[in-house]
């Protein structure tokens, strides 16, 4: 069973990715990755609205509000903490060199931000993901990888994407590191952004699919949201009851014919769906 999900008809991303959810501000933030710019959308009278648009210095992987209200953005130029003085360089990207970018990133159980950093082309094995804790340390975690993309929490694994592979591993925390438990869930598409529910179950957008899948974690297929935007990048639940899901998308990869055939491309979607979201980590330590 399928539903179709609804266009905010707020934004036009080139890369729309990182949909995170503040429940204390009652707002959503999303960053278009070569737009350079951190977008806040927040439900009003008439469906969502745009509150206000932040730019950033470089290429921007990701954007988290911590539960300071500070922002933490993961860039080709850096990790770096926007507090009231302005952003403040807390680290340099792990891989250094101007072919590498941050992707997705997520704030961890134990206060460090996960970070992936990949290839501008997407260059096989090139790819890798640390931990960055508020010091500035770096930790690697994982290494050859290609698309370092979706990750989420369930007690102590850790559900993560590498891309294109048409999977989603599960890993544990075991002290500062990752072990590979060997568990996966294959997927019917290309796995992007993924969020996880409080039943446990993944939901994860299809790059090229148009399609969000909601998967048991043993792989069963629960159900799916579809879109007219091929390139569904990332997902998040949203709202005061967390009962919503927000899905960005993408025009980035995309032929003029399909920009016209998909013009709500770059957009952000919403769609009440029968599942509550998890509260997800804010503290950066």
């Amino acid at each position: 069973m399928s539903v179709e999900a609804k266009p905010s008809g707020l934004l036009q991303m080139e890369l729309g990715e990182g949909p995170v959810w503040n429940q204390a501000t009652g707002q959503l933030s999303v960053v278009d990755i070569f737009g350079r710019k951190v977008h806040y959308l927040a439900p009003g009278k008439s469906g969502w609205e745009r509150v206000k648009t932040t730019p950033t210095s470089s290429d921007v992987g990701a954007a988290l509000t911590l539960e300071s209200g500070e922002l933490l953005t993961c860039e080709q130029a850096g990790i770096f903490l926007h507090g009231p003085s302005g952003p403040e360089l807390i680290a340099p990207l792990p891989v250094s060199g101007d072919e590498f970018r941050a992707n997705d990133a997520k704030l961890g159980p134990d206060g460090r931000l996960f970070v992936g950093v990949m290839h501008y082309e997407a260059t096989a094995e090139t790819g890798s993901l640390w931990a960055v804790n508020r010091a500035g340390q770096s930790t690697l975690l994982l290494e050859g990888l290609t698309i370092p993309n979706g990750m989420d929490w369930w007690g102590n694994e850790m559900w993560f994407v590498n891309g294109p592979s048409p999977e989603i591993r599960c890993y544990e925390m075991q002290g500062e590191s990752l072990h590979d438990t060997g568990r996966f869930i294959s997927t019917q598409g290309i796995p992007d952004g993924l969020s996880i529910d409080s039943a446990g179950n993944i939901w994860v957008a299809l790059w090229g699919e148009g399609r969000v899948d909601c998967l048991s974690r043993s792989g069963d297929l629960l159900g799916s949201v579809v879109l007219p935007a091929p390139h569904t990048t990332s997902v998040a639940f949203v709202g005061a009851h967390s009962r919503e899901i927000a899905v960005t998308t993408a025009r980035f990869g995309l032929s003029d014919e399909q920009l016209e055939l998909y013009v709500h491309s770059g957009d952000v979607f919403f769609q009440p769906v029968n599942a509550t979201g998890s509260e997800s980590f804010r503290a950066f330590v």
